[in-house]
């Protein structure tokens, strides 16, 4: 690919965002509606993992059910000249993996709105039955007002088979090891239940400056998450409200029956936390002490 390049004569390339297993993201210019947009690329030619087509075709359908401000918008897909492409709402700001790489850890009241507002994408996203699987840093995008916006579908799944798209039964297993939760990493895949096992390990990355289980390489992690209770909160961050850590515990269980059930109840009561730690944090103003009588 290079700048310049016209897709079906409309998108033309303006510069390349990034390159990964599912092809490269290219800031483009839609001329006929006059906007900035992001283009997903997958050139058919050089595909060796047989399912990315399915998984392209799967992100396409999954980002098409959720109309939400915090999740970016998908606005078409097509094919071109052996390309597959989607194009999806640019969205201008920093990756969650950015600001953490600046200033981690968080303060507490800023970890909580940036949890909550990944809260309420997965919200949409569960109503809309899609689970996104692969929630972790580089997959929020932070925007100048403060808006959280969830991105990146590429391995989403479906909670019934609504659609005519590859189950998820028949790829292959996936997610971040450091941020996914242990059953999709076995044959059992998960479900929403799996997106705020994620959650937590983020909410946990941004209080700690760390994710909840490291190792030598993915294999350890996963297998650590596999064999082990995921550590305290408080052991690497002390002194947080004892309702954050219980929050971030509950959620990185491994057992999914002992996680929170929906994304509306971790929601409830990241509101109620993040109401009392704003509180907490609110400067007092002293009352101005009554004058004496003349």
């Amino acid at each position: 690919m290079e700048r310049g390049k016209l897709i079906v004569d409309r998108y033309e390339l303006i510069g390349r965002l990034g390159r990964g297993g599912m092809g490269e993201v290219w800031a483009a210019r839609d001329r006929v509606l006059h906007r900035e947009v992001a283009l997903k690329l997958l050139d058919l030619d050089g595909i060796t993992q047989s399912d990315l087509t399915r998984r392209f075709e799967r992100e396409a359908v999954a980002a098409a059910q959720i109309v939400h401000p915090n999740v970016a918008a998908l606005y078409d897909r097509g094919i071109h000249d052996n390309l597959l492409f989607l194009v999806m709402e640019k969205v201008d700001g920093q990756t969650l993996t950015a600001r953490l790489q600046a200033e981690s850890p968080f303060p507490l009241t800023r970890a909580m709105a940036i949890a909550s507002g990944i809260c309420t994408a997965l919200e949409a996203a569960h109503r809309a039955q899609v689970i996104h699987y692969d929630i972790k840093p580089h997959n929020v995008m932070l925007v100048g007002d403060g808006l959280v916006k969830v991105i990146d579908f590429g391995i989403a799944g479906f909670v019934q088979a609504a659609f005519t798209v590859a189950r998820s039964s028949q790829l292959a297993p996936a997610g971040t090891p450091e941020f996914g939760a242990p059953e999709q990493f076995l044959t059992e895949r998960g479900d929403e239940r799996s997106d705020l096992y994620a959650l937590g390990g983020m909410l946990f990355a941004m209080l700690a400056g760390r994710p909840p289980f490291t190792g030598h390489n993915s294999i350890a992690v996963v297998r650590r998450k596999l064999d082990e209770e995921a550590p305290p909160l408080d052991a690497f961050r002390p002194g947080l409200p004892p309702e954050v850590t219980a929050l971030v515990a509950e959620l990185l269980e491994r057992d999914p029956d002992r996680r929170p059930q929906s994304a509306q109840q971790v929601q409830q009561r990241l509101q109620a936390l993040l109401a009392s730690c704003t509180a907490a944090e609110a400067p007092t103003t002293a009352m101005p002490r009554p004058r004496a009588p003349a």
